[in-house]
C-alpha cells in the first residue's frame, strides 16, 4: 500500500489515463450519446459566391480558420447565421488578405453561409476550416449553460453565450455565494487575468478543459488553446483538470488541452545590482571587530499582479558585498536597488540577506508578507505601494533608521520574512503556472491533471525562447497536502534567461498525497489516532507513507494516544517526507507490539511534555530516524526510546533528528554559526541521550574563533549525576599554537582552551573525544561552548559530535 506523488519534468512526459477521439469531417461529433461540435471544410470556387455549412448539432460558437490562396489582391469575407426561415444574422466580417481566425457565436442556426468576393492574384480562393461548439453535454454535463438544480447548483458551462469565459463563471458562483464550483468548457480564450479570481477574491474552480481547435500555432494571434498574459495561480481546492497533453513537437493544440503564453506575458524581473553597504556603530548589533558581514538583495514581485491578492516571487539574489566590522556590536546599513517599474509584475519590494560567511546568506528582511518596505517605507499592509516602497530613495547622511531608503542589519541570518527564508536559485517571477496562491498561508486540496502548459510561444518545435518565456513551467509552491500533478506535460523552451536557471518543475514545498486533518471537537474520552497501522494476521505487514500529512489537533480534552500507531509483529511502516502533528498529548509517532517503524525526512511536532514526536515503546523491535525535522514552537521530547531508557529534547525549530535503536549512533551537524558566545551555551543540536549504566564514546571535530585574541575557547560537558567514568582528551590549534590536555573525573568538568594572544577571529580546530560510563540515572548529555577571559567565541557551521555506544 502506497501514497504517491506522481511529476513530470522532462520535455514531454505524462501518465496518460485514458484518452478517446471521434472525428470525422463534415459531420457532428459525438461524445456520451449527445452531438458536440460541428467539423468541416470548404474551399471557394470563382472570385465571388457563396459556402454553405450545415448544422446539425445547433452550435452556438464557432472557429472559422480562414486559409488564404492565391495571394488576392482583396478580400470581403461575411459569416452569416441562417434561421430555418431563411432569415439571415450576419455575425463577423473580414477583409483580411492572409490566413485569420474568425469567430461567431449566437447559435444555434439552421445553417451557416459564407459571402465571399476576391479581387487580383493568380487564381485565388479561400480555405475555411470550422470547428464549432455546442453547450450540449460539455465533458458529459447537460446542455444549459449554468444552472441551479437540486445537486448542481455550483456548476457553469462556458457556452459562449450566457458565460463567454472561465472568469465569467467564477464571478457567478461568487454572486451566488458558494466560493467556487465546477466549470466546464471547450471555448479557447485569451486570458488578461487570473480566471479563478473575481473582484479580489479567489475562488475555489475545478475547471475541466476540453480540446483546443485543429491547427499548428497556439498565440495570442491565432488563440486555437487557452492563452495567457498573465502567470496563472491555483488557489486552495482549485483544480485544472485537462482531457489529455498536445504533443508540443506536433503542436496541433485539437489533440488534447493545452495553455500558451502571449505577446504581453511578462518577462522576469531579474536580479537587482549589488547593494552598497556601510557599517556604523552605535551599540546595537551583534557583528564585532574581526568579523565581516556579507550581504545580497533582491527584488520581490507580486504574481496576482493587479487581482488584489498577493503572492510572493523572488528573483535570484545580486551578487555578494561583504564589509568588515567596525567595532564592537556594530551593525550595518544596505541601501536600497533602484526601482524596476510600478507595473503589474515589476518589481513591487526588496529584501536584503546576510550572513557571517560567504554564500551562507539568509534572508534578514523580506517585507514579502504583506509587501511592505521595511522601517519608516510608508507601506500599506495587504497591498501594493504605488511608491515600490521606496526602493529608490537613498540613505541620510548620518544614517537615519526612520527614514526610508535603507535596511538597517543589526544581526546576521535572523529572518523576519514569512514567504521565502532562504534567497532563491531561480527567478519565480514569472511562472507559467503556480499551485499555491497568496502569501502566509499553505494551501490544501489541488489538482493538475492531464494538461500541457505550452512555452513554445505558438511555434511547433520551437526551440527559441521568447523575450517574455516562462522561467518556471509549473511552481508547487506551498501546497501543504492533498495535492497532485498527474499526467500534465511541460513543453518548449522554458526559461532561456543568462542571469537565472530555468526548470519544468520547481517544488517549494513537499506536495501531500493524503492529508488527515481533525479540527473538530475531539473524542471525550478513549485513544484516537489519525493513523492505525495493525495486521489482521500473524504475517509481515509492510506499510510505506510517502509525501502525505496527518495532523491530530483535536478540541476536546487531550487523549494521550498519537498520531501514527503502528503496532503487531512483523510489522514494517516506512514514512519518507510525511508532515506529522499531535497537538493533543500523545505521541507523533508510537511503535510498539512487535512492530518496526523508519522514518526518513519530514517532520514532527509534539505538545507532549512526556511522550516524543519518535516514541518507542519497550516493545518495539526498532525504530530508526533520518533526516527528519523537530518543528516543535517550544522544547519538548524530540525522541523516547522506553527500551533504552532514553529521552533526547532538541532545542526549538527545525533541527533535524538522526536515531538509531539498534546501535543509535547519534550524530549532529552545527547547520548555521552561533556567535557572540560568552556565557555556557547549547551548540545547536549537540544533545545525546543515554542509558542508565551503559557506555559511550563522544567525539567532536569543532571549528571555533573568537571576537579578540583576550578570548579563551572553552567546552563544558553537562550530563546525568554520577556518572562511572569521564575520560577526554582535547586538543586545538590556533594561528600560532597547538596544544592538548587530556584528564578523568567522576563529575563533569569544564575542558578548557588556554588563552592565546596570536589570535583573534578565525575558524581554528578543537577536537574531544570522550569515554562516559553513565551511572544509574539515564538522560542526556549536552556539549556546550563558553568564553574567558575578554570578548566572545563563536563556533563555525559544520562542526560536528557523535556519540557511539559501546558493548552492543
Amino acid at each position: 500500500m502506497m501514497w504517491r506523488l506522481w511529476t513530470c519534468t522532462l520535455l514531454f512526459c505524462a501518465l496518460v489515463l485514458g484518452l478517446a477521439v471521434l472525428a470525422s469531417d463534415a459531420q457532428g461529433q459525438v461524445a456520451n450519446n449527445q452531438c458536440t461540435k460541428e467539423q468541416d471544410k470548404q474551399t471557394t470556387s470563382g472570385l465571388t459566391g457563396t459556402l454553405t455549412f450545415s448544422d446539425s448539432c445547433g452550435t452556438q460558437t464557432g472557429q472559422w480558420e480562414m486559409i488564404v490562396n492565391g495571394a488576392p489582391a482583396t478580400v470581403s469575407v461575411t459569416i452569416s447565421g441562417i434561421m430555418p426561415g431563411g432569415t439571415a444574422s450576419a455575425l463577423t466580417t473580414s477583409t483580411s488578405t492572409s490566413n485569420t481566425v474568425l469567430q461567431t457565436a449566437g447559435g444555434p442556426y439552421s445553417t451557416y453561409s459564407i459571402a465571399y468576393t476576391l479581387t487580383g492574384g493568380s487564381s485565388p480562393s479561400l480555405t475555411f476550416n470550422r470547428l464549432a461548439t455546442t453547450a450540449k453535454s460539455i465533458n458529459g454535463f447537460p446542455s444549459n449553460p449554468s444552472f441551479t438544480g437540486a445537486g448542481v447548483n455550483a456548476a457553469c458551462n462556458v457556452d459562449g453565450v450566457v458565460h463567454k469565459t472561465i472568469n465569467s463563471c467564477a464571478c457567478y458562483f461568487k454572486a451566488k455565494g458558494w466560493g467556487g464550483g465546477l466549470v466546464n468548457t471547450n471555448t479557447p480564450e485569451v486570458f488578461s487575468t487570473n480566471p479563478f479570481v473575481c473582484g479580489g477574491t479567489y475562488e475555489a474552480l475545478t475547471i475541466n478543459f476540453g480540446t483546443g481547435l485543429p491547427g499548428t500555432q497556439c498565440n495570442t494571434t491565432n488563440p486555437l488553446c487557452w492563452v495567457t498574459n498573465v502567470p496563472l495561480l491555483i488557489p486552495a481546492g482549485g483544480d485544472m483538470i485537462g482531457i489529455g497533453i498536445v504533443t508540443v513537437g506536433v503542436g496541433d493544440p485539437s489533440g488534447g488541452s493545452e495553455i500558451g503564453f502571449g505577446s504581453t506575458y511578462p518577462a522576469i524581473v531579474g536580479a537587482p545590482a549589488p547593494p552598497t553597504v556601510t557599517c556604523f556603530n552605535n551599540g546595537n548589533g551583534t557583528w564585532n571587530t574581526g568579523q565581516t558581514g556579507y550581504f545580497k538583495t533582491f527584488y520581490v514581485n507580486n504574481l496576482d499582479g493587479s487581482d488584489g491578492a498577493t503572492t510572493a516571487a523572488y528573483t535570484n539574489p545580486s551578487s555578494e558585498v561583504s564589509l568588515a566590522a567596525c567595532g564592537t556590536n556594530s551593525e550595518f546599513t544596505v541601501t536600497y536597488p533602484a526601482a524596476a517599474g510600478t507595473s503589474p509584475f515589476q518589481a513591487q519590494d526588496v529584501g536584503v540577506a546576510s550572513a557571517t560567511a560567504s554564500g551562507a546568506e539568509v534572508v534578514n528582511v523580506g517585507n514579502s508578507s504583506d509587501m511592505t518596505c521595511g522601517t519608516g517605507g510608508g507601506g500599506t499592509a495587504g497591498t501594493i505601494d504605488s511608491n515600490q516602497c521606496a526602493i529608490a530613495t537613498p540613505c541620510t547622511t548620518p544614517f537615519n533608521p526612520l527614514t526610508a531608503g535603507c535596511f538597517t542589519v543589526k544581526s546576521p541570518g535572523a529572518t523576519t520574512d514569512s514567504s521565502h527564508a532562504v534567497l532563491q536559485v531561480i527567478d519565480e517571477t514569472n511562472t507559467f503556472l503556480t499551485v499555491g496562491a497568496k502569501q502566509l498561508t499553505s494551501t490544501f486540496g489541488q489538482l493538475l491533471s492531464r494538461i500541457t502548459m505550452n512555452g513554445n510561444n505558438g511555434v511547433p518545435a520551437n526551440l527559441t525562447p521568447a523575450a517574455n518565456e516562462p522561467n518556471i513551467g509549473i511552481w508547487m509552491r506551498n501546497c501543504q497536502e492533498a495535492c497532485y500533478i498527474t499526467g500534465a506535460g511541460v513543453g518548449g523552451p522554458i526559461g532561456g534567461y543568462a542571469s537565472t536557471p530555468g526548470a519544468y518543475l520547481l517544488i517549494s514545498e513537499p506536495d501531500g498525497g493524503v492529508q488527515g486533518f481533525n479540527p473538530g471537537p475531539g473524542p471525550n474520552a478513549g485513544q484516537f489516532f489519525d493513523l492505525i497501522v495493525a495486521p489482521l494476521t500473524s504475517q509481515n505487514l509492510t506499510i510505506t507513507a510517502t509525501q502525505s500529512s496527518f495532523n491530530l489537533r483535536t478540541a476536546g480534552p487531550p487523549n494521550t494516544s498519537g498520531s501514527i500507531w503502528v503496532t503487531g509483529a512483523g510489522t514494517l511502516f516506512t514514512a519518507v517526507g510525511v508532515h506529522n502533528e499531535d497537538f493533543d498529548g500523545g505521541d507523533g509517532y508510537r511503535c510498539d507490539g512487535g512492530a518496526a517503524m523508519t522514518i526518513v525526512g519530514g517532520e514532527c511536532v509534539s505538545t507532549s511534555a512526556t511522550k516524543g514526536c519518535f516514541h518507542r515503546y519497550s516493545t518495539c523491535r526498532y525504530m530508526s530516524v533520518t533526516g527528519a525535522m523537530n518543528d516543535n514552537a517550544v522544547v519538548k521530547p524530540t525522541v523516547v526510546d522506553d527500551a533504552r531508557g532514553i529521552t533526547i529534547t532538541q532545542p526549538v525549530g527545525l533541527a533535524p533528528m538522526n536515531y538509531e535503536s539498534l546501535t543509535y549512533v547519534q550524530k549532529n551537524v552545527l547547520a548555521t554559526a552561533q556567535s557572540g558566545i560568552s556565557t555556557a551555551t547549547t551548540i545547536t543540536g549537540m544533545v545525546f541521550g543515554v542509558e542508565a549504566g551503559a557506555t559511550y564514546q563522544l567525539d567532536c571535530a569543532l571549528k571555533y574563533g573568537a571576537s579578540a585574541a583576550t578570548a579563551a575557547f572553552n567546552i563544558n560537558l553537562t550530563g546525568p549525576a554520577a556518572p562511572t567514568l569521564l575520560s577526554w582528551t582535547l586538543d586545538g590549534g590556533t594561528a600560532t599554537n597547538a596544544f592538548g590536555t587530556a584528564g578523568a573525573a567522576t563529575t563533569y568538568t569544564a575542558l578548557a582552551l588556554p588563552v592565546d594572544t596570536g589570535f583573534a577571529s578565525g575558524n581554528f580546530p578543537a577536537n574531544v573525544h570522550l569515554t562516559l560510563t553513565n551511572g544509574t540515572t539515564a538522560g542526556s548529555i549536552t556539549v556546550q561552548a563558553a568564553a574567558s577571559g575578554t570578548g566572545t567565541v563563536s563556533v563555525a557551521a559544520g562542526s560536528e559530535c557523535h556519540l557511539t555506544p559501546r558493548g552492543y
